[in-house]
């Protein structure tokens, strides 16, 4: 009988340390997700400015739960244009005053530089746009 709660407790103790760290895997994987889905939007308006499609500058406007690629001078002169993406996971987009518009310029891509924060509270990384328009992180 004691051998049979030593062997119970052994279980019990790796199946809770087995899901310790796969729910902290999990956590990692969605704020790496998040992470780079944002970076992609963020190269997707450059390289759209970039490629002068439909003569327009491109951007993205950053909200303090989702943020929008847009087409045109501003955020709002274009509605039609819009392709929204939602913050998930507990991501949060900080360093910036809300909202904050990245308009890339025609042709050469250009912005103005900024460093964004995006976190989930236990990771964070720095994104920066410099006046050039390049995209680090």
């Amino acid at each position: 009988m004691i051998e049979i709660l030593v062997v119970m407790a052994i279980v019990t103790v790796l199946a809770g340390l087995g899901l310790w760290i796969g729910m902290d895997s999990f956590r990692g994987y969605s704020y790496r997700s998040e992470r780079n889905r944002f970076i992609s939007s963020l190269q997707k308006a450059r390289l759209e400015s970039m490629t002068n499609i439909n003569e327009s500058k491109h951007g993205v406007r950053v909200e303090s739960d989702k943020y929008v690629i847009f087409e045109g001078d501003s955020y709002d002169s274009n509605p039609n244009s819009h392709e929204i993406s939602v913050l998930s996971g507990g991501v949060n987009i900080t360093g910036v005053t809300f909202p904050y518009d990245a308009i890339f310029d025609q042709l050469s891509g250009t912005a103005s530089g900024t460093t964004l924060n995006i976190t989930d509270g236990a990771r964070n990384s720095l994104i920066s746009i410099n006046n050039e328009g390049r995209i680090s992180w």
